[in-house]
């Protein structure tokens, strides 16, 4: 097995209503108002918490890549999840869209710094094996 560089537990004890946390990390752990994205109810919902892990881990995986080829960080990464009925199955499914945009950056080099933090990111590579979005890749300043 591989060294752990860190661990974290979540748990969720109420289903789609009620509170969510992390245990075990000190100060870094915390909670958070669970509710269903149909529901009227204030809460945050497994859809916005995916899109948050994949947008932060990816975005933070080309910080690294950049800093590592000394440059600059300037990327914004964006996450979009739709839920859908599953079709083939019971349930539901998450389909995934990613939008990177690195503004000034040429478009060879905004593609090898995606490529290698893609390679870097563990959410993206959790995803290997499933249907992985094609990431959308923009280097227009805003």
């Amino acid at each position: 097995m591989e060294k752990i560089l860190y661990t974290t537990t979540a748990v969720n004890e109420d289903g789609l209503t009620g509170v969510a946390y992390t245990k075990g990390n000190g100060d870094k752990d915390f909670s958070t108002q669970i509710s269903s994205p149909r529901s009227a109810e204030a809460g945050t919902n497994p859809e916005q918490l995916f899109a948050l892990a994949y947008a932060t881990c990816l975005n933070a995986s080309i910080e690294f890549v950049e800093k590592r080829m000394k440059l600059e960080h300037k990327s914004k990464v964006e996450v979009k999840i739709d839920l859908t009925l599953d079709s083939e199955g019971e349930g539901y499914l998450f389909h995934p869209s990613v939008f990177v945009a690195m503004p000034g950056r040429s478009e060879a080099l905004a593609r090898e710094i995606l490529e290698a933090a893609e390679r870097q990111c563990p959410v993206h590579k959790l995803l290997k094996g499933v249907t992985v979005p094609p990431v959308e890749l923009s280097t227009a300043n805003e």
